[in-house]
């Protein structure tokens, strides 16, 4: 029987596959689920960083009054750093060892039995041996920051991202020496630049993400060149990266945006699609750079959250977001007593145009045990304005 016909995979596929993840990443920034945590996204974002809320006329014009207080209260910003210390504080305790460490030594035959024997001094030796080595080297790639950032990103936006992979330090020293290092580690994303598979079939809950998660990095071209060498790389395609200006959230950046698709990937064709099962694609400002199968049998991606709320939403919710609201009504109430507070201590005054000495002084004077002079009848009163009590009352509540 004769073997199948190998069939070769052209650069216009390769060009396919490009084209179809662009599309794709396009169809998953306009998903209804989407827009609606980018929208909460933001309002948490502006909360976390204390950023004033603005306002704005019907028509959209901001309303800039210099008087109206614009404070933001810090509750949610306090209530991350609570919560993250705690979440970091029971993964990584202080009071025992938060990782174990076995390794495997060289096996011996007992000349007397011939079963396999392990010498146990060389066991604990070999552990320990390990055990520092890979705690020097979460040290060395700052492991405990990397996941503090993901608790962060998980806390603001519900869900946290993060790639498990291997990266090589240089290090320089007395002007010459140069030192490689490298090791696992966990790279952390913005949910603003993750993208997971908004399929309902998929249930993410496994540790590694089994859809197809789409992830959108930012690198410089002189790095992406250092690393864009070996198996898997299209070299030829780097010169063919254009320049361009990529918009990284709100950031303006120069630098390479990179597209990465993990999970399987079909190419169409007229003799028969391709299948390529469990397959890692990076686009470099949309030219395609690389492909290869995943070196584990499932993607490198870790993806989970707090809370899903609804299995055919794919994103998360949390307990900042949940407090996001109180958090907005307690400042709009805070705002308005202060700026009550403000009009009951300096009133506005409304007085007789028609009088000289108004006209002259710009209205009455204001100050303890003023004595204010009059040519008129109308005289002057105080405008009355709200009661700052209601709005205290509120902000207790």
């Amino acid at each position: 029987m004769a073997e199948p016909k190998k069939r070769r995979i052209t650069k216009k596929d390769w060009d396919k596959v490009a084209e179809f993840v662009k599309k794709e990443l396009d169809s998953r920034r306009r998903d209804k689920f989407r827009g609606v945590h980018e929208t909460i996204w933001r309002e948490v974002d502006r909360q976390i960083k204390m950023e004033p809320m603005r306002r704005f006329t019907k028509d959209k014009q901001v309303i800039d009054e210099e008087w109206r207080s614009v404070m933001e209260l810090g509750e949610l910003a306090k209530a991350s750093e609570i919560i993250t210390a705690d979440v970091m504080r029971l993964t990584f305790p202080s009071s025992r060892a938060w990782l174990e460490a076995h390794s495997e030594p060289p096996v011996s035959l007992d000349p007397q039995t011939g079963e396999k024997v392990v010498n146990q001094e060389h066991q604990d030796f070999n552990d320990k041996a390990l055990r520092a080595l890979m705690a020097q080297q979460h040290l060395d790639f700052g492991l405990k920051a990397r996941y503090e950032l993901s608790v962060k990103e998980a806390l603001h936006h519900g869900g946290y991202v993060a790639e498990a992979r291997f990266e090589n330090r240089s290090k320089y020293h007395n002007g010459t020496g140069v030192q490689t290092m490298g090791a696992p580690v966990w790279m952390p994303y913005s949910m603003w630049n993750a993208f997971p598979d908004p399929s309902p079939s998929v249930i993410g809950t496994d540790m590694f993400y089994t859809g197809n998660m789409i992830l959108v990095d930012y690198m410089p071209l002189y790095a992406l060149r250092e690393i864009a060498q070996g198996e898997g790389w299209f070299s030829e395609n780097i010169d063919k990266i254009p320049k361009k200006t990529n918009k990284n959230k709100d950031v303006e950046t120069e630098d390479v945006e990179l597209i990465k698709r993990y999970g399987d990937l079909v190419i169409s064709r007229g003799d028969g699609d391709i299948y390529l099962p469990n397959a890692k694609v990076i686009l470099g400002n949309d030219v395609i750079l690389y492909y290869a199968p995943n070196d584990l049998p499932y993607p490198s991606v870790i993806y989970s959250g707090y809370e899903r709320m609804d299995v055919r939403d794919p994103y998360y919710t949390s307990p900042l977001i949940k407090l996001s609201p109180m958090q907005k009504l307690a400042s709009q109430l805070a705002n308005k007593y202060v700026d009550n507070v403000w009009l009951r201590v300096e009133p506005p005054i409304v007085y007789d145009a028609n009088d000289p000495q108004f006209v002259l002084n710009g209205g009455p004077l204001i100050a303890p045990g003023a004595k204010v002079g009059t040519k008129s009848s109308a005289s002057f009163q105080e405008v009355k304005i709200g009661e700052p009590q209601e709005a205290l009352r509120g902000l207790e509540l």
